[in-house]
């Protein structure tokens, strides 16, 4: 009964997550880049599953983390008392799934720096108030 409400409040979270709506989408928003992340931040975030990936905003990655975590945790319930090798399949899964998604979320976020310092970037920001609806582009070389 307790796995059926985790699940739930899982699947509630991907899809809140995969969701374009912004919370903020009714205040002014400014033009600016990406901002700088922190790679041992967004280790230290990754604790919790797909915590690194929402943190560099990869929200797409963090869900996929989630899913695949819960993949194998359904794994992990569906072996019977005797069967252990679907418990160990399970196992190894999530720990395979969790470790590389801290190590990605490292790696992730000291790619955005460099992206961010060197890398050519086009941005396209809307700007809602309540005067004016625009949409600034900037190019950054």
């Amino acid at each position: 009964m307790n796995f059926k409400r985790w699940t739930i409040a899982s699947i509630i979270l991907l899809v809140f997550s995969l969701s374009s709506n912004d919370a903020m989408a009714h205040e002014s928003k400014e033009l600016h880049f990406h901002e700088e992340k922190n790679p041992w931040t967004a280790l230290l975030f990754s604790i919790v599953p797909g915590g690194g990936h929402f943190y560099n905003g990869e929200r797409i990655k963090g869900s996929l983390t989630i899913a695949g975590l819960m993949g194998s945790a359904v794994i992990m319930t569906l072996g019977s008392e005797d069967n252990d090798a679907a418990k160990a399949a399970g196992l190894v899964m999530w720990s395979g799934i969790h470790g590389w998604s801290m190590l990605d979320a490292f790696t992730s976020a000291r790619r955005i720096n460099k992206e961010n310092k060197y890398g050519k970037r086009l941005s396209v920001v809307p700007v809602l108030s309540p005067k004016t609806t625009q949409i600034r582009l900037a190019l950054r070389f």
